[in-house]
Formats: C-alpha cells, structure tokens, sequence
C-alpha cells in the first residue's frame, strides 16, 4: 500500500471478519508489521460486532491510513451505552471482556476512543523508522528465516517480529484468547513448546 488512505464498511456479523482480515492484509503487502496490525484490525472488529449496535443488523466500517513511516487503524461502529474500556492483564490471561483491546494497546504505539453512545471509532497507531526495509520476507533479513524455522515447528500458531515493539509474538490459530511475546525467536520457541506441554 502507497502512503494513502482507504476505508471499507462490513456487515456487524461475526463471519466478515476475516474478509477485514484479507481486506486490510491486502493493503499492507509491504508492511513492517503487517501480522500484528491485521490481529489489532481484527480484534477492534470483532469488538465492534460484540458490543456495540453495529452487530444487531448494523455496520462497522474500518479506515487504514498510511504515510511513509506511520500507520493508522480505525474501526468506527454504530455506539453502545457503555465505552470500551481495557483491562491490562498478564497477556497469557485475555478471556475476560475487555482484554482483546489489551492485545492493541500491547502492539501498537498507541490506541484511543472518540465519540460517544451514537458512534465511537477506536484507532491505534504504528510507527517505525524510516529507513528500515519494508520488504516482509527479504532472505537477508534474519527474522524472516527464524519465522520460517517458527512456522514449520509450530503450525498451531501465528508467529510474527514487531518491528515496532521489537519483540516477537505468537497466537494460537484454533484455541481460546492467547498472547505471548518473547525478546528472541528462540525464547518465543521454548514458551511455546512449555505452553504445549502443559495443555494451555
């Protein structure tokens, strides 16, 4: 995606979150952290869809804005009585309501709510130096190669480096809310292996 900005409405339905997911990876082909804004997008999605009007026969409508170096998410939907509101807590703990914003805030630069009961639009923010290569899976580029090595080990999860963060992070595909996140790929390796082993 060229610096820019594009936006898309969905129906409120449980089922169009992974058009978002393709909709939104399809803009960020050469995105630095491309994997950890697709799980931001779609965490603010399915928000949307579960707590707000926009998932009683309404719609959602998701906004990606792009410069060089910064990147913005939005995901307006159609208010609800309460605001959303995030509980911090142990990533390794996110099934109670709330926690999924917990997972944006931990990957993004930053995140916020504007609005009111009528409509609300929550946004996150991502940044990364300018001069670092956008190319997602250059071979000369060492993460790429440990999330080759991540992937074919672990195939029940969604490995990814935040470029951002500079941390690496891992999502189940198929099991309840989880996140973890490591300062190398071998660290993230052994917590997901000791995770495996014990059931979690």
């Amino acid at each position: 995606m060229t610096p820019g900005w594009c936006q898309r409405a969905f129906r409120g339905e449980a089922r169009q979150l992974q058009e978002v997911r393709r909709y939104v990876g399809g803009l960020l082909t050469d995105c630095p952290d491309r994997d950890a804004v697709i799980t931001c997008v779609a965490e603010l999605a399915s928000n949307a869809i579960m707590h707000t009007h926009s998932g009683n026969g309404g719609t959602f409508v998701v906004h990606v804005q792009r410069s060089t170096n910064e990147l913005r998410i939005a995901v307006a939907d159609a208010g609800a009585a309460t605001q959303p509101a995030i509980r911090v807590a142990q990533t390794e703990n996110l099934l109670e309501g709330g926690r999924g914003l917990a997972i944006v805030a931990a990957l993004s630069e930053q995140m916020g709510v504007d609005g009111d009961a009528r409509g609300r639009t929550v946004w996150a923010e991502f940044r990364w130096p300018e001069q670092q290569p956008v190319a997602r899976t250059s071979p000369e580029v060492e993460p790429s190669r440990a999330l080759v090595e991540l992937g074919a080990k672990f195939g029940a999860w969604v490995c990814w480096f935040g470029n951002q963060t500079r941390q690496w992070w891992a999502m189940p595909r198929m099991r309840q809310p989880l996140l973890i996140s490591a300062p190398s790929a071998h660290d993230l390796a052994r917590r997901i292996a000791a995770l495996e082993q014990s059931g979690a």
